[in-house]
């Protein structure tokens, strides 16, 4: 939720994982737990939320357009693993990330490098 004041911030710890995982999993943990803050302090009269300020060094992150489908499209000559890998990753679910191969597009989903830490 992220419009308007700031009610509640909650920071994890990002590793690369599938889209589906980290919302199953971090993302709905952290939401949450900022969500019951964020409550418990709207009913506190004392507090009053803080203006996003991208100007102040603590805040981390910032606004970015949307990550359009043809910017997930695999481009096997010019991406490396990692690139690959993050692509077809944040493509999980539906559509999953485009890549050609012999002339064909295909939607690829769940892969992971078979040595690790080869990216």
């Amino acid at each position: 939720m992220d419009a308007g004041a700031i009610w509640s911030t909650k920071n994890f710890n990002f590793e690369m994982k599938r889209k589906s995982s980290l919302y199953c999993n971090e993302v709905t943990e952290f939401g949450s737990r900022a969500l019951m803050e964020a409550t418990n302090r709207f009913f506190n009269s004392d507090f009053t939320p803080e203006p996003l300020d991208y100007s102040n060094p603590s805040v981390e992150g910032k606004l970015m357009p949307a990550f359009k489908r043809a910017q997930r499209e695999i481009d096997w000559e010019r991406d490396s693993t990692k690139n690959i890998i993050l692509k077809i990753y944040a493509s999980d679910g539906r559509p999953g990330a485009v890549g050609k191969l012999f002339n064909k597009k295909y939607h690829l989903f769940g892969c992971r490098a078979l040595v690790e830490n080869t990216y």
